[in-house]
């Protein structure tokens, strides 16, 4: 999604192609839904970032404004770089916490 110049408007890659950058989390997840994904919201898609080990570079109230004034959540994982697929087997989701009886 973020590679696909359509939608730079509002995803995009960082000019060092090492974080991702959204700007309108609707058309995210608007696109997700085109995708046969099931979630409608914002705190489900951070949720399975984190899940990931993704790490937010903006805070969830903050966002960071670029020179256009467009501002940008903006979030990265060491082995989600642009142009480097083979890395994404790497990419695993973390162990669930042990439960507490």
């Amino acid at each position: 999604i973020a590679s696909d110049d359509n939608n730079s408007p509002w995803i995009k890659w960082s000019e060092a192609g090492d974080q991702i950058m959204i700007g309108s989390w609707d058309n995210l997840i608007d696109k997700l839904l085109e995708m046969n994904f099931s979630t409608t919201k914002r705190e489900s898609i951070m949720k399975n970032f984190y899940g990931y080990r993704f790490k937010l570079d903006s805070d969830g109230r903050t966002r960071i404004p670029d020179d256009n004034g467009n501002e940008w959540s903006i979030l990265h994982h060491e082995k989600f770089l642009r142009g480097r697929p083979e890395l994404l087997r790497d990419i695993k989701r973390a162990p669930a916490p042990p439960r507490r009886h």
